[in-house]
């Protein structure tokens, strides 16, 4: 996730590798109630219909695309 923030606020390319966004979600499920109880991570937010993993995951994560 710090990989695409940082891209995202220095202009770089954004799209993180497949396999490392399918990890990273699963992980990502499993952490983030008790990080979001502790207000570390953002509320979820509706991913697109037809959204891929990567887009899924960012609004799991409480970030736009």
């Amino acid at each position: 996730m710090h990989a695409w923030d940082l891209a995202r606020a220095t202009g770089q390319p954004s799209r993180l590798d497949p396999d490392l966004v399918h990890h990273a979600f699963a992980t990502a499920q499993v952490v983030a109630a008790s990080l979001r109880s502790e207000g570390h991570l953002a509320p979820p937010l509706p991913a697109p219909r037809g959204a891929d993993e990567q887009t899924r995951m960012l609004a799991f994560l409480g970030r736009t695309a």
